[in-house]
């Protein structure tokens, strides 16, 4: 009888410590918003600026696009901008 006595107080001990302690639930974690980046600007005045997949040549804008394949095109494609035909 004495070893059931023990074995239930020691049980009803734990279960009290188990149910005592805290819950341990992880803090939810959220991601950091992305920011938009502000558009390029200049100090100087009369200096264009143009976004990043835009092609130029001189002052001569000669297309836009995300693609670096087709930016390519379009550099290449420059003698019609001025009169030229394609090779």
């Amino acid at each position: 009888m004495t070893s059931l006595s023990i074995k239930l107080v020691l049980s009803a001990a734990g279960l009290a410590v188990l149910l005592a302690a805290p819950a341990s639930a992880a803090e939810r974690k959220y991601r950091a918003q992305a920011k938009e980046k502000p558009a390029a600007t200049s100090t100087h005045y009369g200096v264009r600026t143009y976004g990043r997949n835009t092609v130029t040549f001189s002052t001569y804008v000669l297309g836009t696009d995300p693609d670096p394949r087709i930016r390519h095109g379009l550099m290449q494609d420059i003698g019609s901008k001025f009169g030229g035909g394609p090779d």
